[in-house]
């Protein structure tokens, strides 16, 4: 009687251990699905927000091409006049040689 009274309680034993495990299994699967749960709703928050986003731009583009279209409509022309550009060299020039002359005076 006492063999049969030790396979069962190494039986029970066993299985405890086989429980455990699986019960420690189910809870950490919990966590990756909740986790999981997680990305997923701000994943799609973020799809959303790009949504939005895109439709904006659309919008934005379609507002850009109506002004340009405006604007080849109106026949507008604009001019700007700008000073004549300076020549650097003869301005470096005109430095260099001020300096000559202030070494040569001194």
């Amino acid at each position: 009687m006492p063999v049969l009274l030790l396979m069962t309680l190494v039986k029970y034993e066993t299985e405890l251990a086989l429980h455990q495990s699986v019960e420690s299994n189910i809870r950490g699967l919990c966590e990756v699905i909740d986790n999981t749960n997680v990305t997923q709703l701000q994943l799609e928050t973020k799809i959303k927000t790009l949504k939005e986003e895109l439709l904006f731009m659309k919008n934005h583009k379609e507002e850009v091409k109506g002004l340009q279209a405006q604007i080849a409509s109106s026949g507008l022309t604009v001019e700007i006049d700008t000073p004549k550009s300076q020549d650097l060299a003869k301005i470096m020039a005109d430095i260099h040689a001020q300096y000559d002359e202030l070494a040569q005076n001194n």
